[in-house]
């Protein structure tokens, strides 16, 4: 997701990182939301390296722990979680 169609006053960082031998390392956010805090719901990698420089500051998610929505239509996840 772009970083503009994310509320940030959401977001609170988190200390997890992963490693993607592709993509760069990816830092995580938590998600403030009504029933509380949602851990590590977010991720995107701040500095991606060559070819996936492109996704550079644009978030991924899991659709199992947020109610996402694109175009309107609400994301279903993956049955494997």
């Amino acid at each position: 997701m772009p970083p503009e169609s994310v509320d940030s006053s959401l977001l609170e960082p988190s200390e997890r990182r992963t490693l993607c031998e592709w993509k760069a390392e990816a830092e995580y956010l938590h998600v403030r939301g009504p029933q509380g805090l949602i851990c590590n719901t977010l991720w995107r990698y701040p500095r991606a390296w060559d070819e996936a420089a492109v996704i550079a500051g644009y978030f991924s998610c899991y659709p199992a722990r947020l109610a996402c929505f694109v175009a309107g239509e609400r994301v279903r996840p993956q049955a494997s979680g």
